[in-house]
């Protein structure tokens, strides 16, 4: 009878579980030893299987190839049909919920995107940067941090057929996803300006000023 290597069951395991498991559970899962069960997670790392990010106290396995398919969490087919919906339901109010939207998505998806690592506030700029880009694909965000608490984040947005209403949505719908994130890493609160939009080659330019309180 075929027997299944200590690697392959942990990978069958995590296989059913894309947002990943802890230690212990796939100790609990698979019948193998915590002990055993932590050196080969630390091998299939290495070897660029696996990856880890904490949450809370724990830290959370899961398979990085997976995970990279599927953890971009706002499609922008779904945004441009769910915005314009958006807009023929509430009108020019559309933009302050998105913004709301925004930030109950970071409420809602932060353990998914979380960095693995505690964050010190003067790097915080460029890590708030990194998770914005991870939330759609075609979007990547950059982030210039100024003096006394503020700074700039240009976030690209890829042009596929997006409106001018629709990039204004998508723009609020970041502004508050950003305050969300700076909330959960530094505990503190930001203010954001009314995001400033440029239409660029291939796509549009959000410029967003944060000032952290």
């Amino acid at each position: 009878m075929f027997k299944l290597s200590i690697e392959k069951k942990i990978i069958n395991v995590l296989k059913n579980y894309q947002w990943g498991l802890t230690a212990k559970e796939i100790s609990e899962k698979t019948g193998i030893s915590r002990i055993t069960v932590s050196k080969y997670l630390g091998q299939l790392k290495a070897a660029g299987i696996l990856s880890e990010r904490k949450v809370g106290a724990y830290r959370v396995w899961y398979i990085k190839d997976i995970a990279e398919k599927t953890r971009k969490i706002l499609p922008k087919k779904i945004i441009s049909s769910i915005g314009r919906a958006f807009l023929k339901v509430f009108g020019n109010e559309a933009f302050r919920i998105a913004e709301s939207v925004g930030l109950a998505i970071i409420d809602e998806a932060y353990d998914l995107i979380a960095p693995l690592q505690d964050s010190p506030e003067e790097n915080v700029f460029s890590i708030v940067a990194n998770l914005v880009s991870m939330l759609s694909e075609g979007v990547k965000a950059e982030a210039i941090r100024l003096r006394d608490g503020r700074g700039i984040f240009r976030v690209y947005v890829e042009n596929h057929l997006l409106d001018a209403e629709i990039i204004k949505l998508i723009a609020n719908l970041f502004k508050g996803a950003i305050i969300g994130i700076f909330k959960r890493i530094i505990l503190k609160n930001v203010i954001i300006r009314d995001p400033v939009i440029n239409e660029v080659k291939n796509g549009f330019e959000i410029i967003l000023e944060v000032e952290i309180l």
